[in-house]
């Protein structure tokens, strides 16, 4: 690197970058990196340093109140009885939560690629914590909101390979681009889709990938690290479990306001057995429920809660079915017992 280099102009080489530059400004860029001599390592440190900047740029731009707005009323269309937003004190705390992600939770992982094509790839990770729940614009135009405990990866390259990797729960409003199919990766299973709304549940502990389909068209792939396999399409209204262990796919008509009532900062209950409403708030809060194998399929909950805590919920469980709930800790993790619970008889 000669002293040249240390008169670097990082605004310049940042719009160069993104060819955002004037005829001028490019061979004064390119001069630039010329006179400089950097090598490799170091032509790529600062490719990656632009890419970075570029990330927080567009972490930045995010109205979320908004964005939450056109999102509830895509779904609104789909089932407007159902999901209706009710919680202007939710919009606020999720525009929180937003502004603390986008200052501390994104996590950069870099990856080098080819000095002579100018590409840095720069891995990008969002990530939500328990009862946390985030919106994002990614560089495609694309939203996407993040319910608690998820983490969401994408290349700095993604508006040529728009692919993200999902653990935990998102939905996605995917802006249109027939040229660049728009593919979510959870587990072993891939969502394909071009324009369209969809939700993705792929928490690790469920063993399961829910994708429920609000409007569009999108393909469900096997993941391979040769050639991805295609198991079926969904249309609007559909909803779709692709069991990670079995490897197999169904897909059902008619999904419920139980599904996606999230979005709406609710945990609706429809029939649900009372192991699939404690494996879904294990997902969300950090504990875990350890439950006789008697009691698992025993028990259906109905039910909406809005603004309830996870010890307000468990609580009107025990007044609807005879079963109790027990608190303690165990190697700094939270553990919550089960046990049936004999109802008294009246005389």
């Amino acid at each position: 690197m000669t002293e040249k280099a240390k008169d670097i102009d990082y605004n310049l080489i940042l719009r160069w970058r993104r060819k955002e530059t004037s005829p001028a400004e490019t061979v004064q860029a390119e001069n630039w990196l010329q006179e400089a001599r950097l090598s490799d390592e170091q032509f790529q440190e600062l490719m990656c340093s632009c890419a970075v900047a570029e990330q927080f740029d567009k972490m930045k731009a995010v109205d979320t109140p908004n964005a939450l707005s056109k999102i509830n009323s895509r779904i609104q269309a789909a089932d407007r009885q159902a999901l209706q937003a009710k919680s202007k004190r939710l919009w606020r705390w999720r525009a929180f939560a937003a502004s603390v992600l986008l200052v501390f939770g994104a996590m950069l992982f870099l990856f080098f690629g080819n000095r002579q094509k100018d590409v840095c790839v720069a891995w990008t990770m969002l990530e939500t914590e328990a009862n946390e729940q985030v919106e994002y614009s990614l560089p495609d135009g694309s939203k996407v909101l993040l319910n608690a405990n998820t983490r969401l990866a994408f290349a700095s390259d993604f508006k040529v390979k728009r692919l993200l990797k999902l653990e935990g729960e998102a939905f996605f409003e995917v802006e249109s681009d027939k040229e660049h199919p728009f593919e979510v990766s959870a587990g072993s299973l891939v969502v394909q889709a071009v324009g369209t709304a969809f939700n993705v549940m792929a928490y690790a502990q469920a063993k399961k990938i829910e994708t429920t389909l609000v409007e569009g068209k999108v393909n469900l792939l096997k993941r391979s690290e040769e050639k991805n396999e295609r198991l079926g399409s969904m249309f609007p209204g559909e909803i779709s479990e692709f069991d990670e262990v079995e490897r197999s796919l169904k897909i059902e008509s008619g999904f419920s306001r139980n599904r996606l009532g999230w979005i709406s900062g609710q945990m609706v209950l429809k029939n649900d057995l009372l192991e699939d409403v404690l494996l879904r708030m294990e997902c969300l809060n950090d504990v875990k429920f350890v439950m006789p194998e008697a009691l698992k399929k025993r028990y259906r909950l109905n039910g909406t809660f809005e603004e309830e805590s996870m010890r307000e919920i468990l609580e009107v469980i025990e007044l609807s079915v005879p079963v109790r709930f027990s608190f303690e800790n165990f190697e700094g993790k939270r553990i919550i017992q089960i046990k049936a619970a004999e109802r008294q008889q009246n005389n």
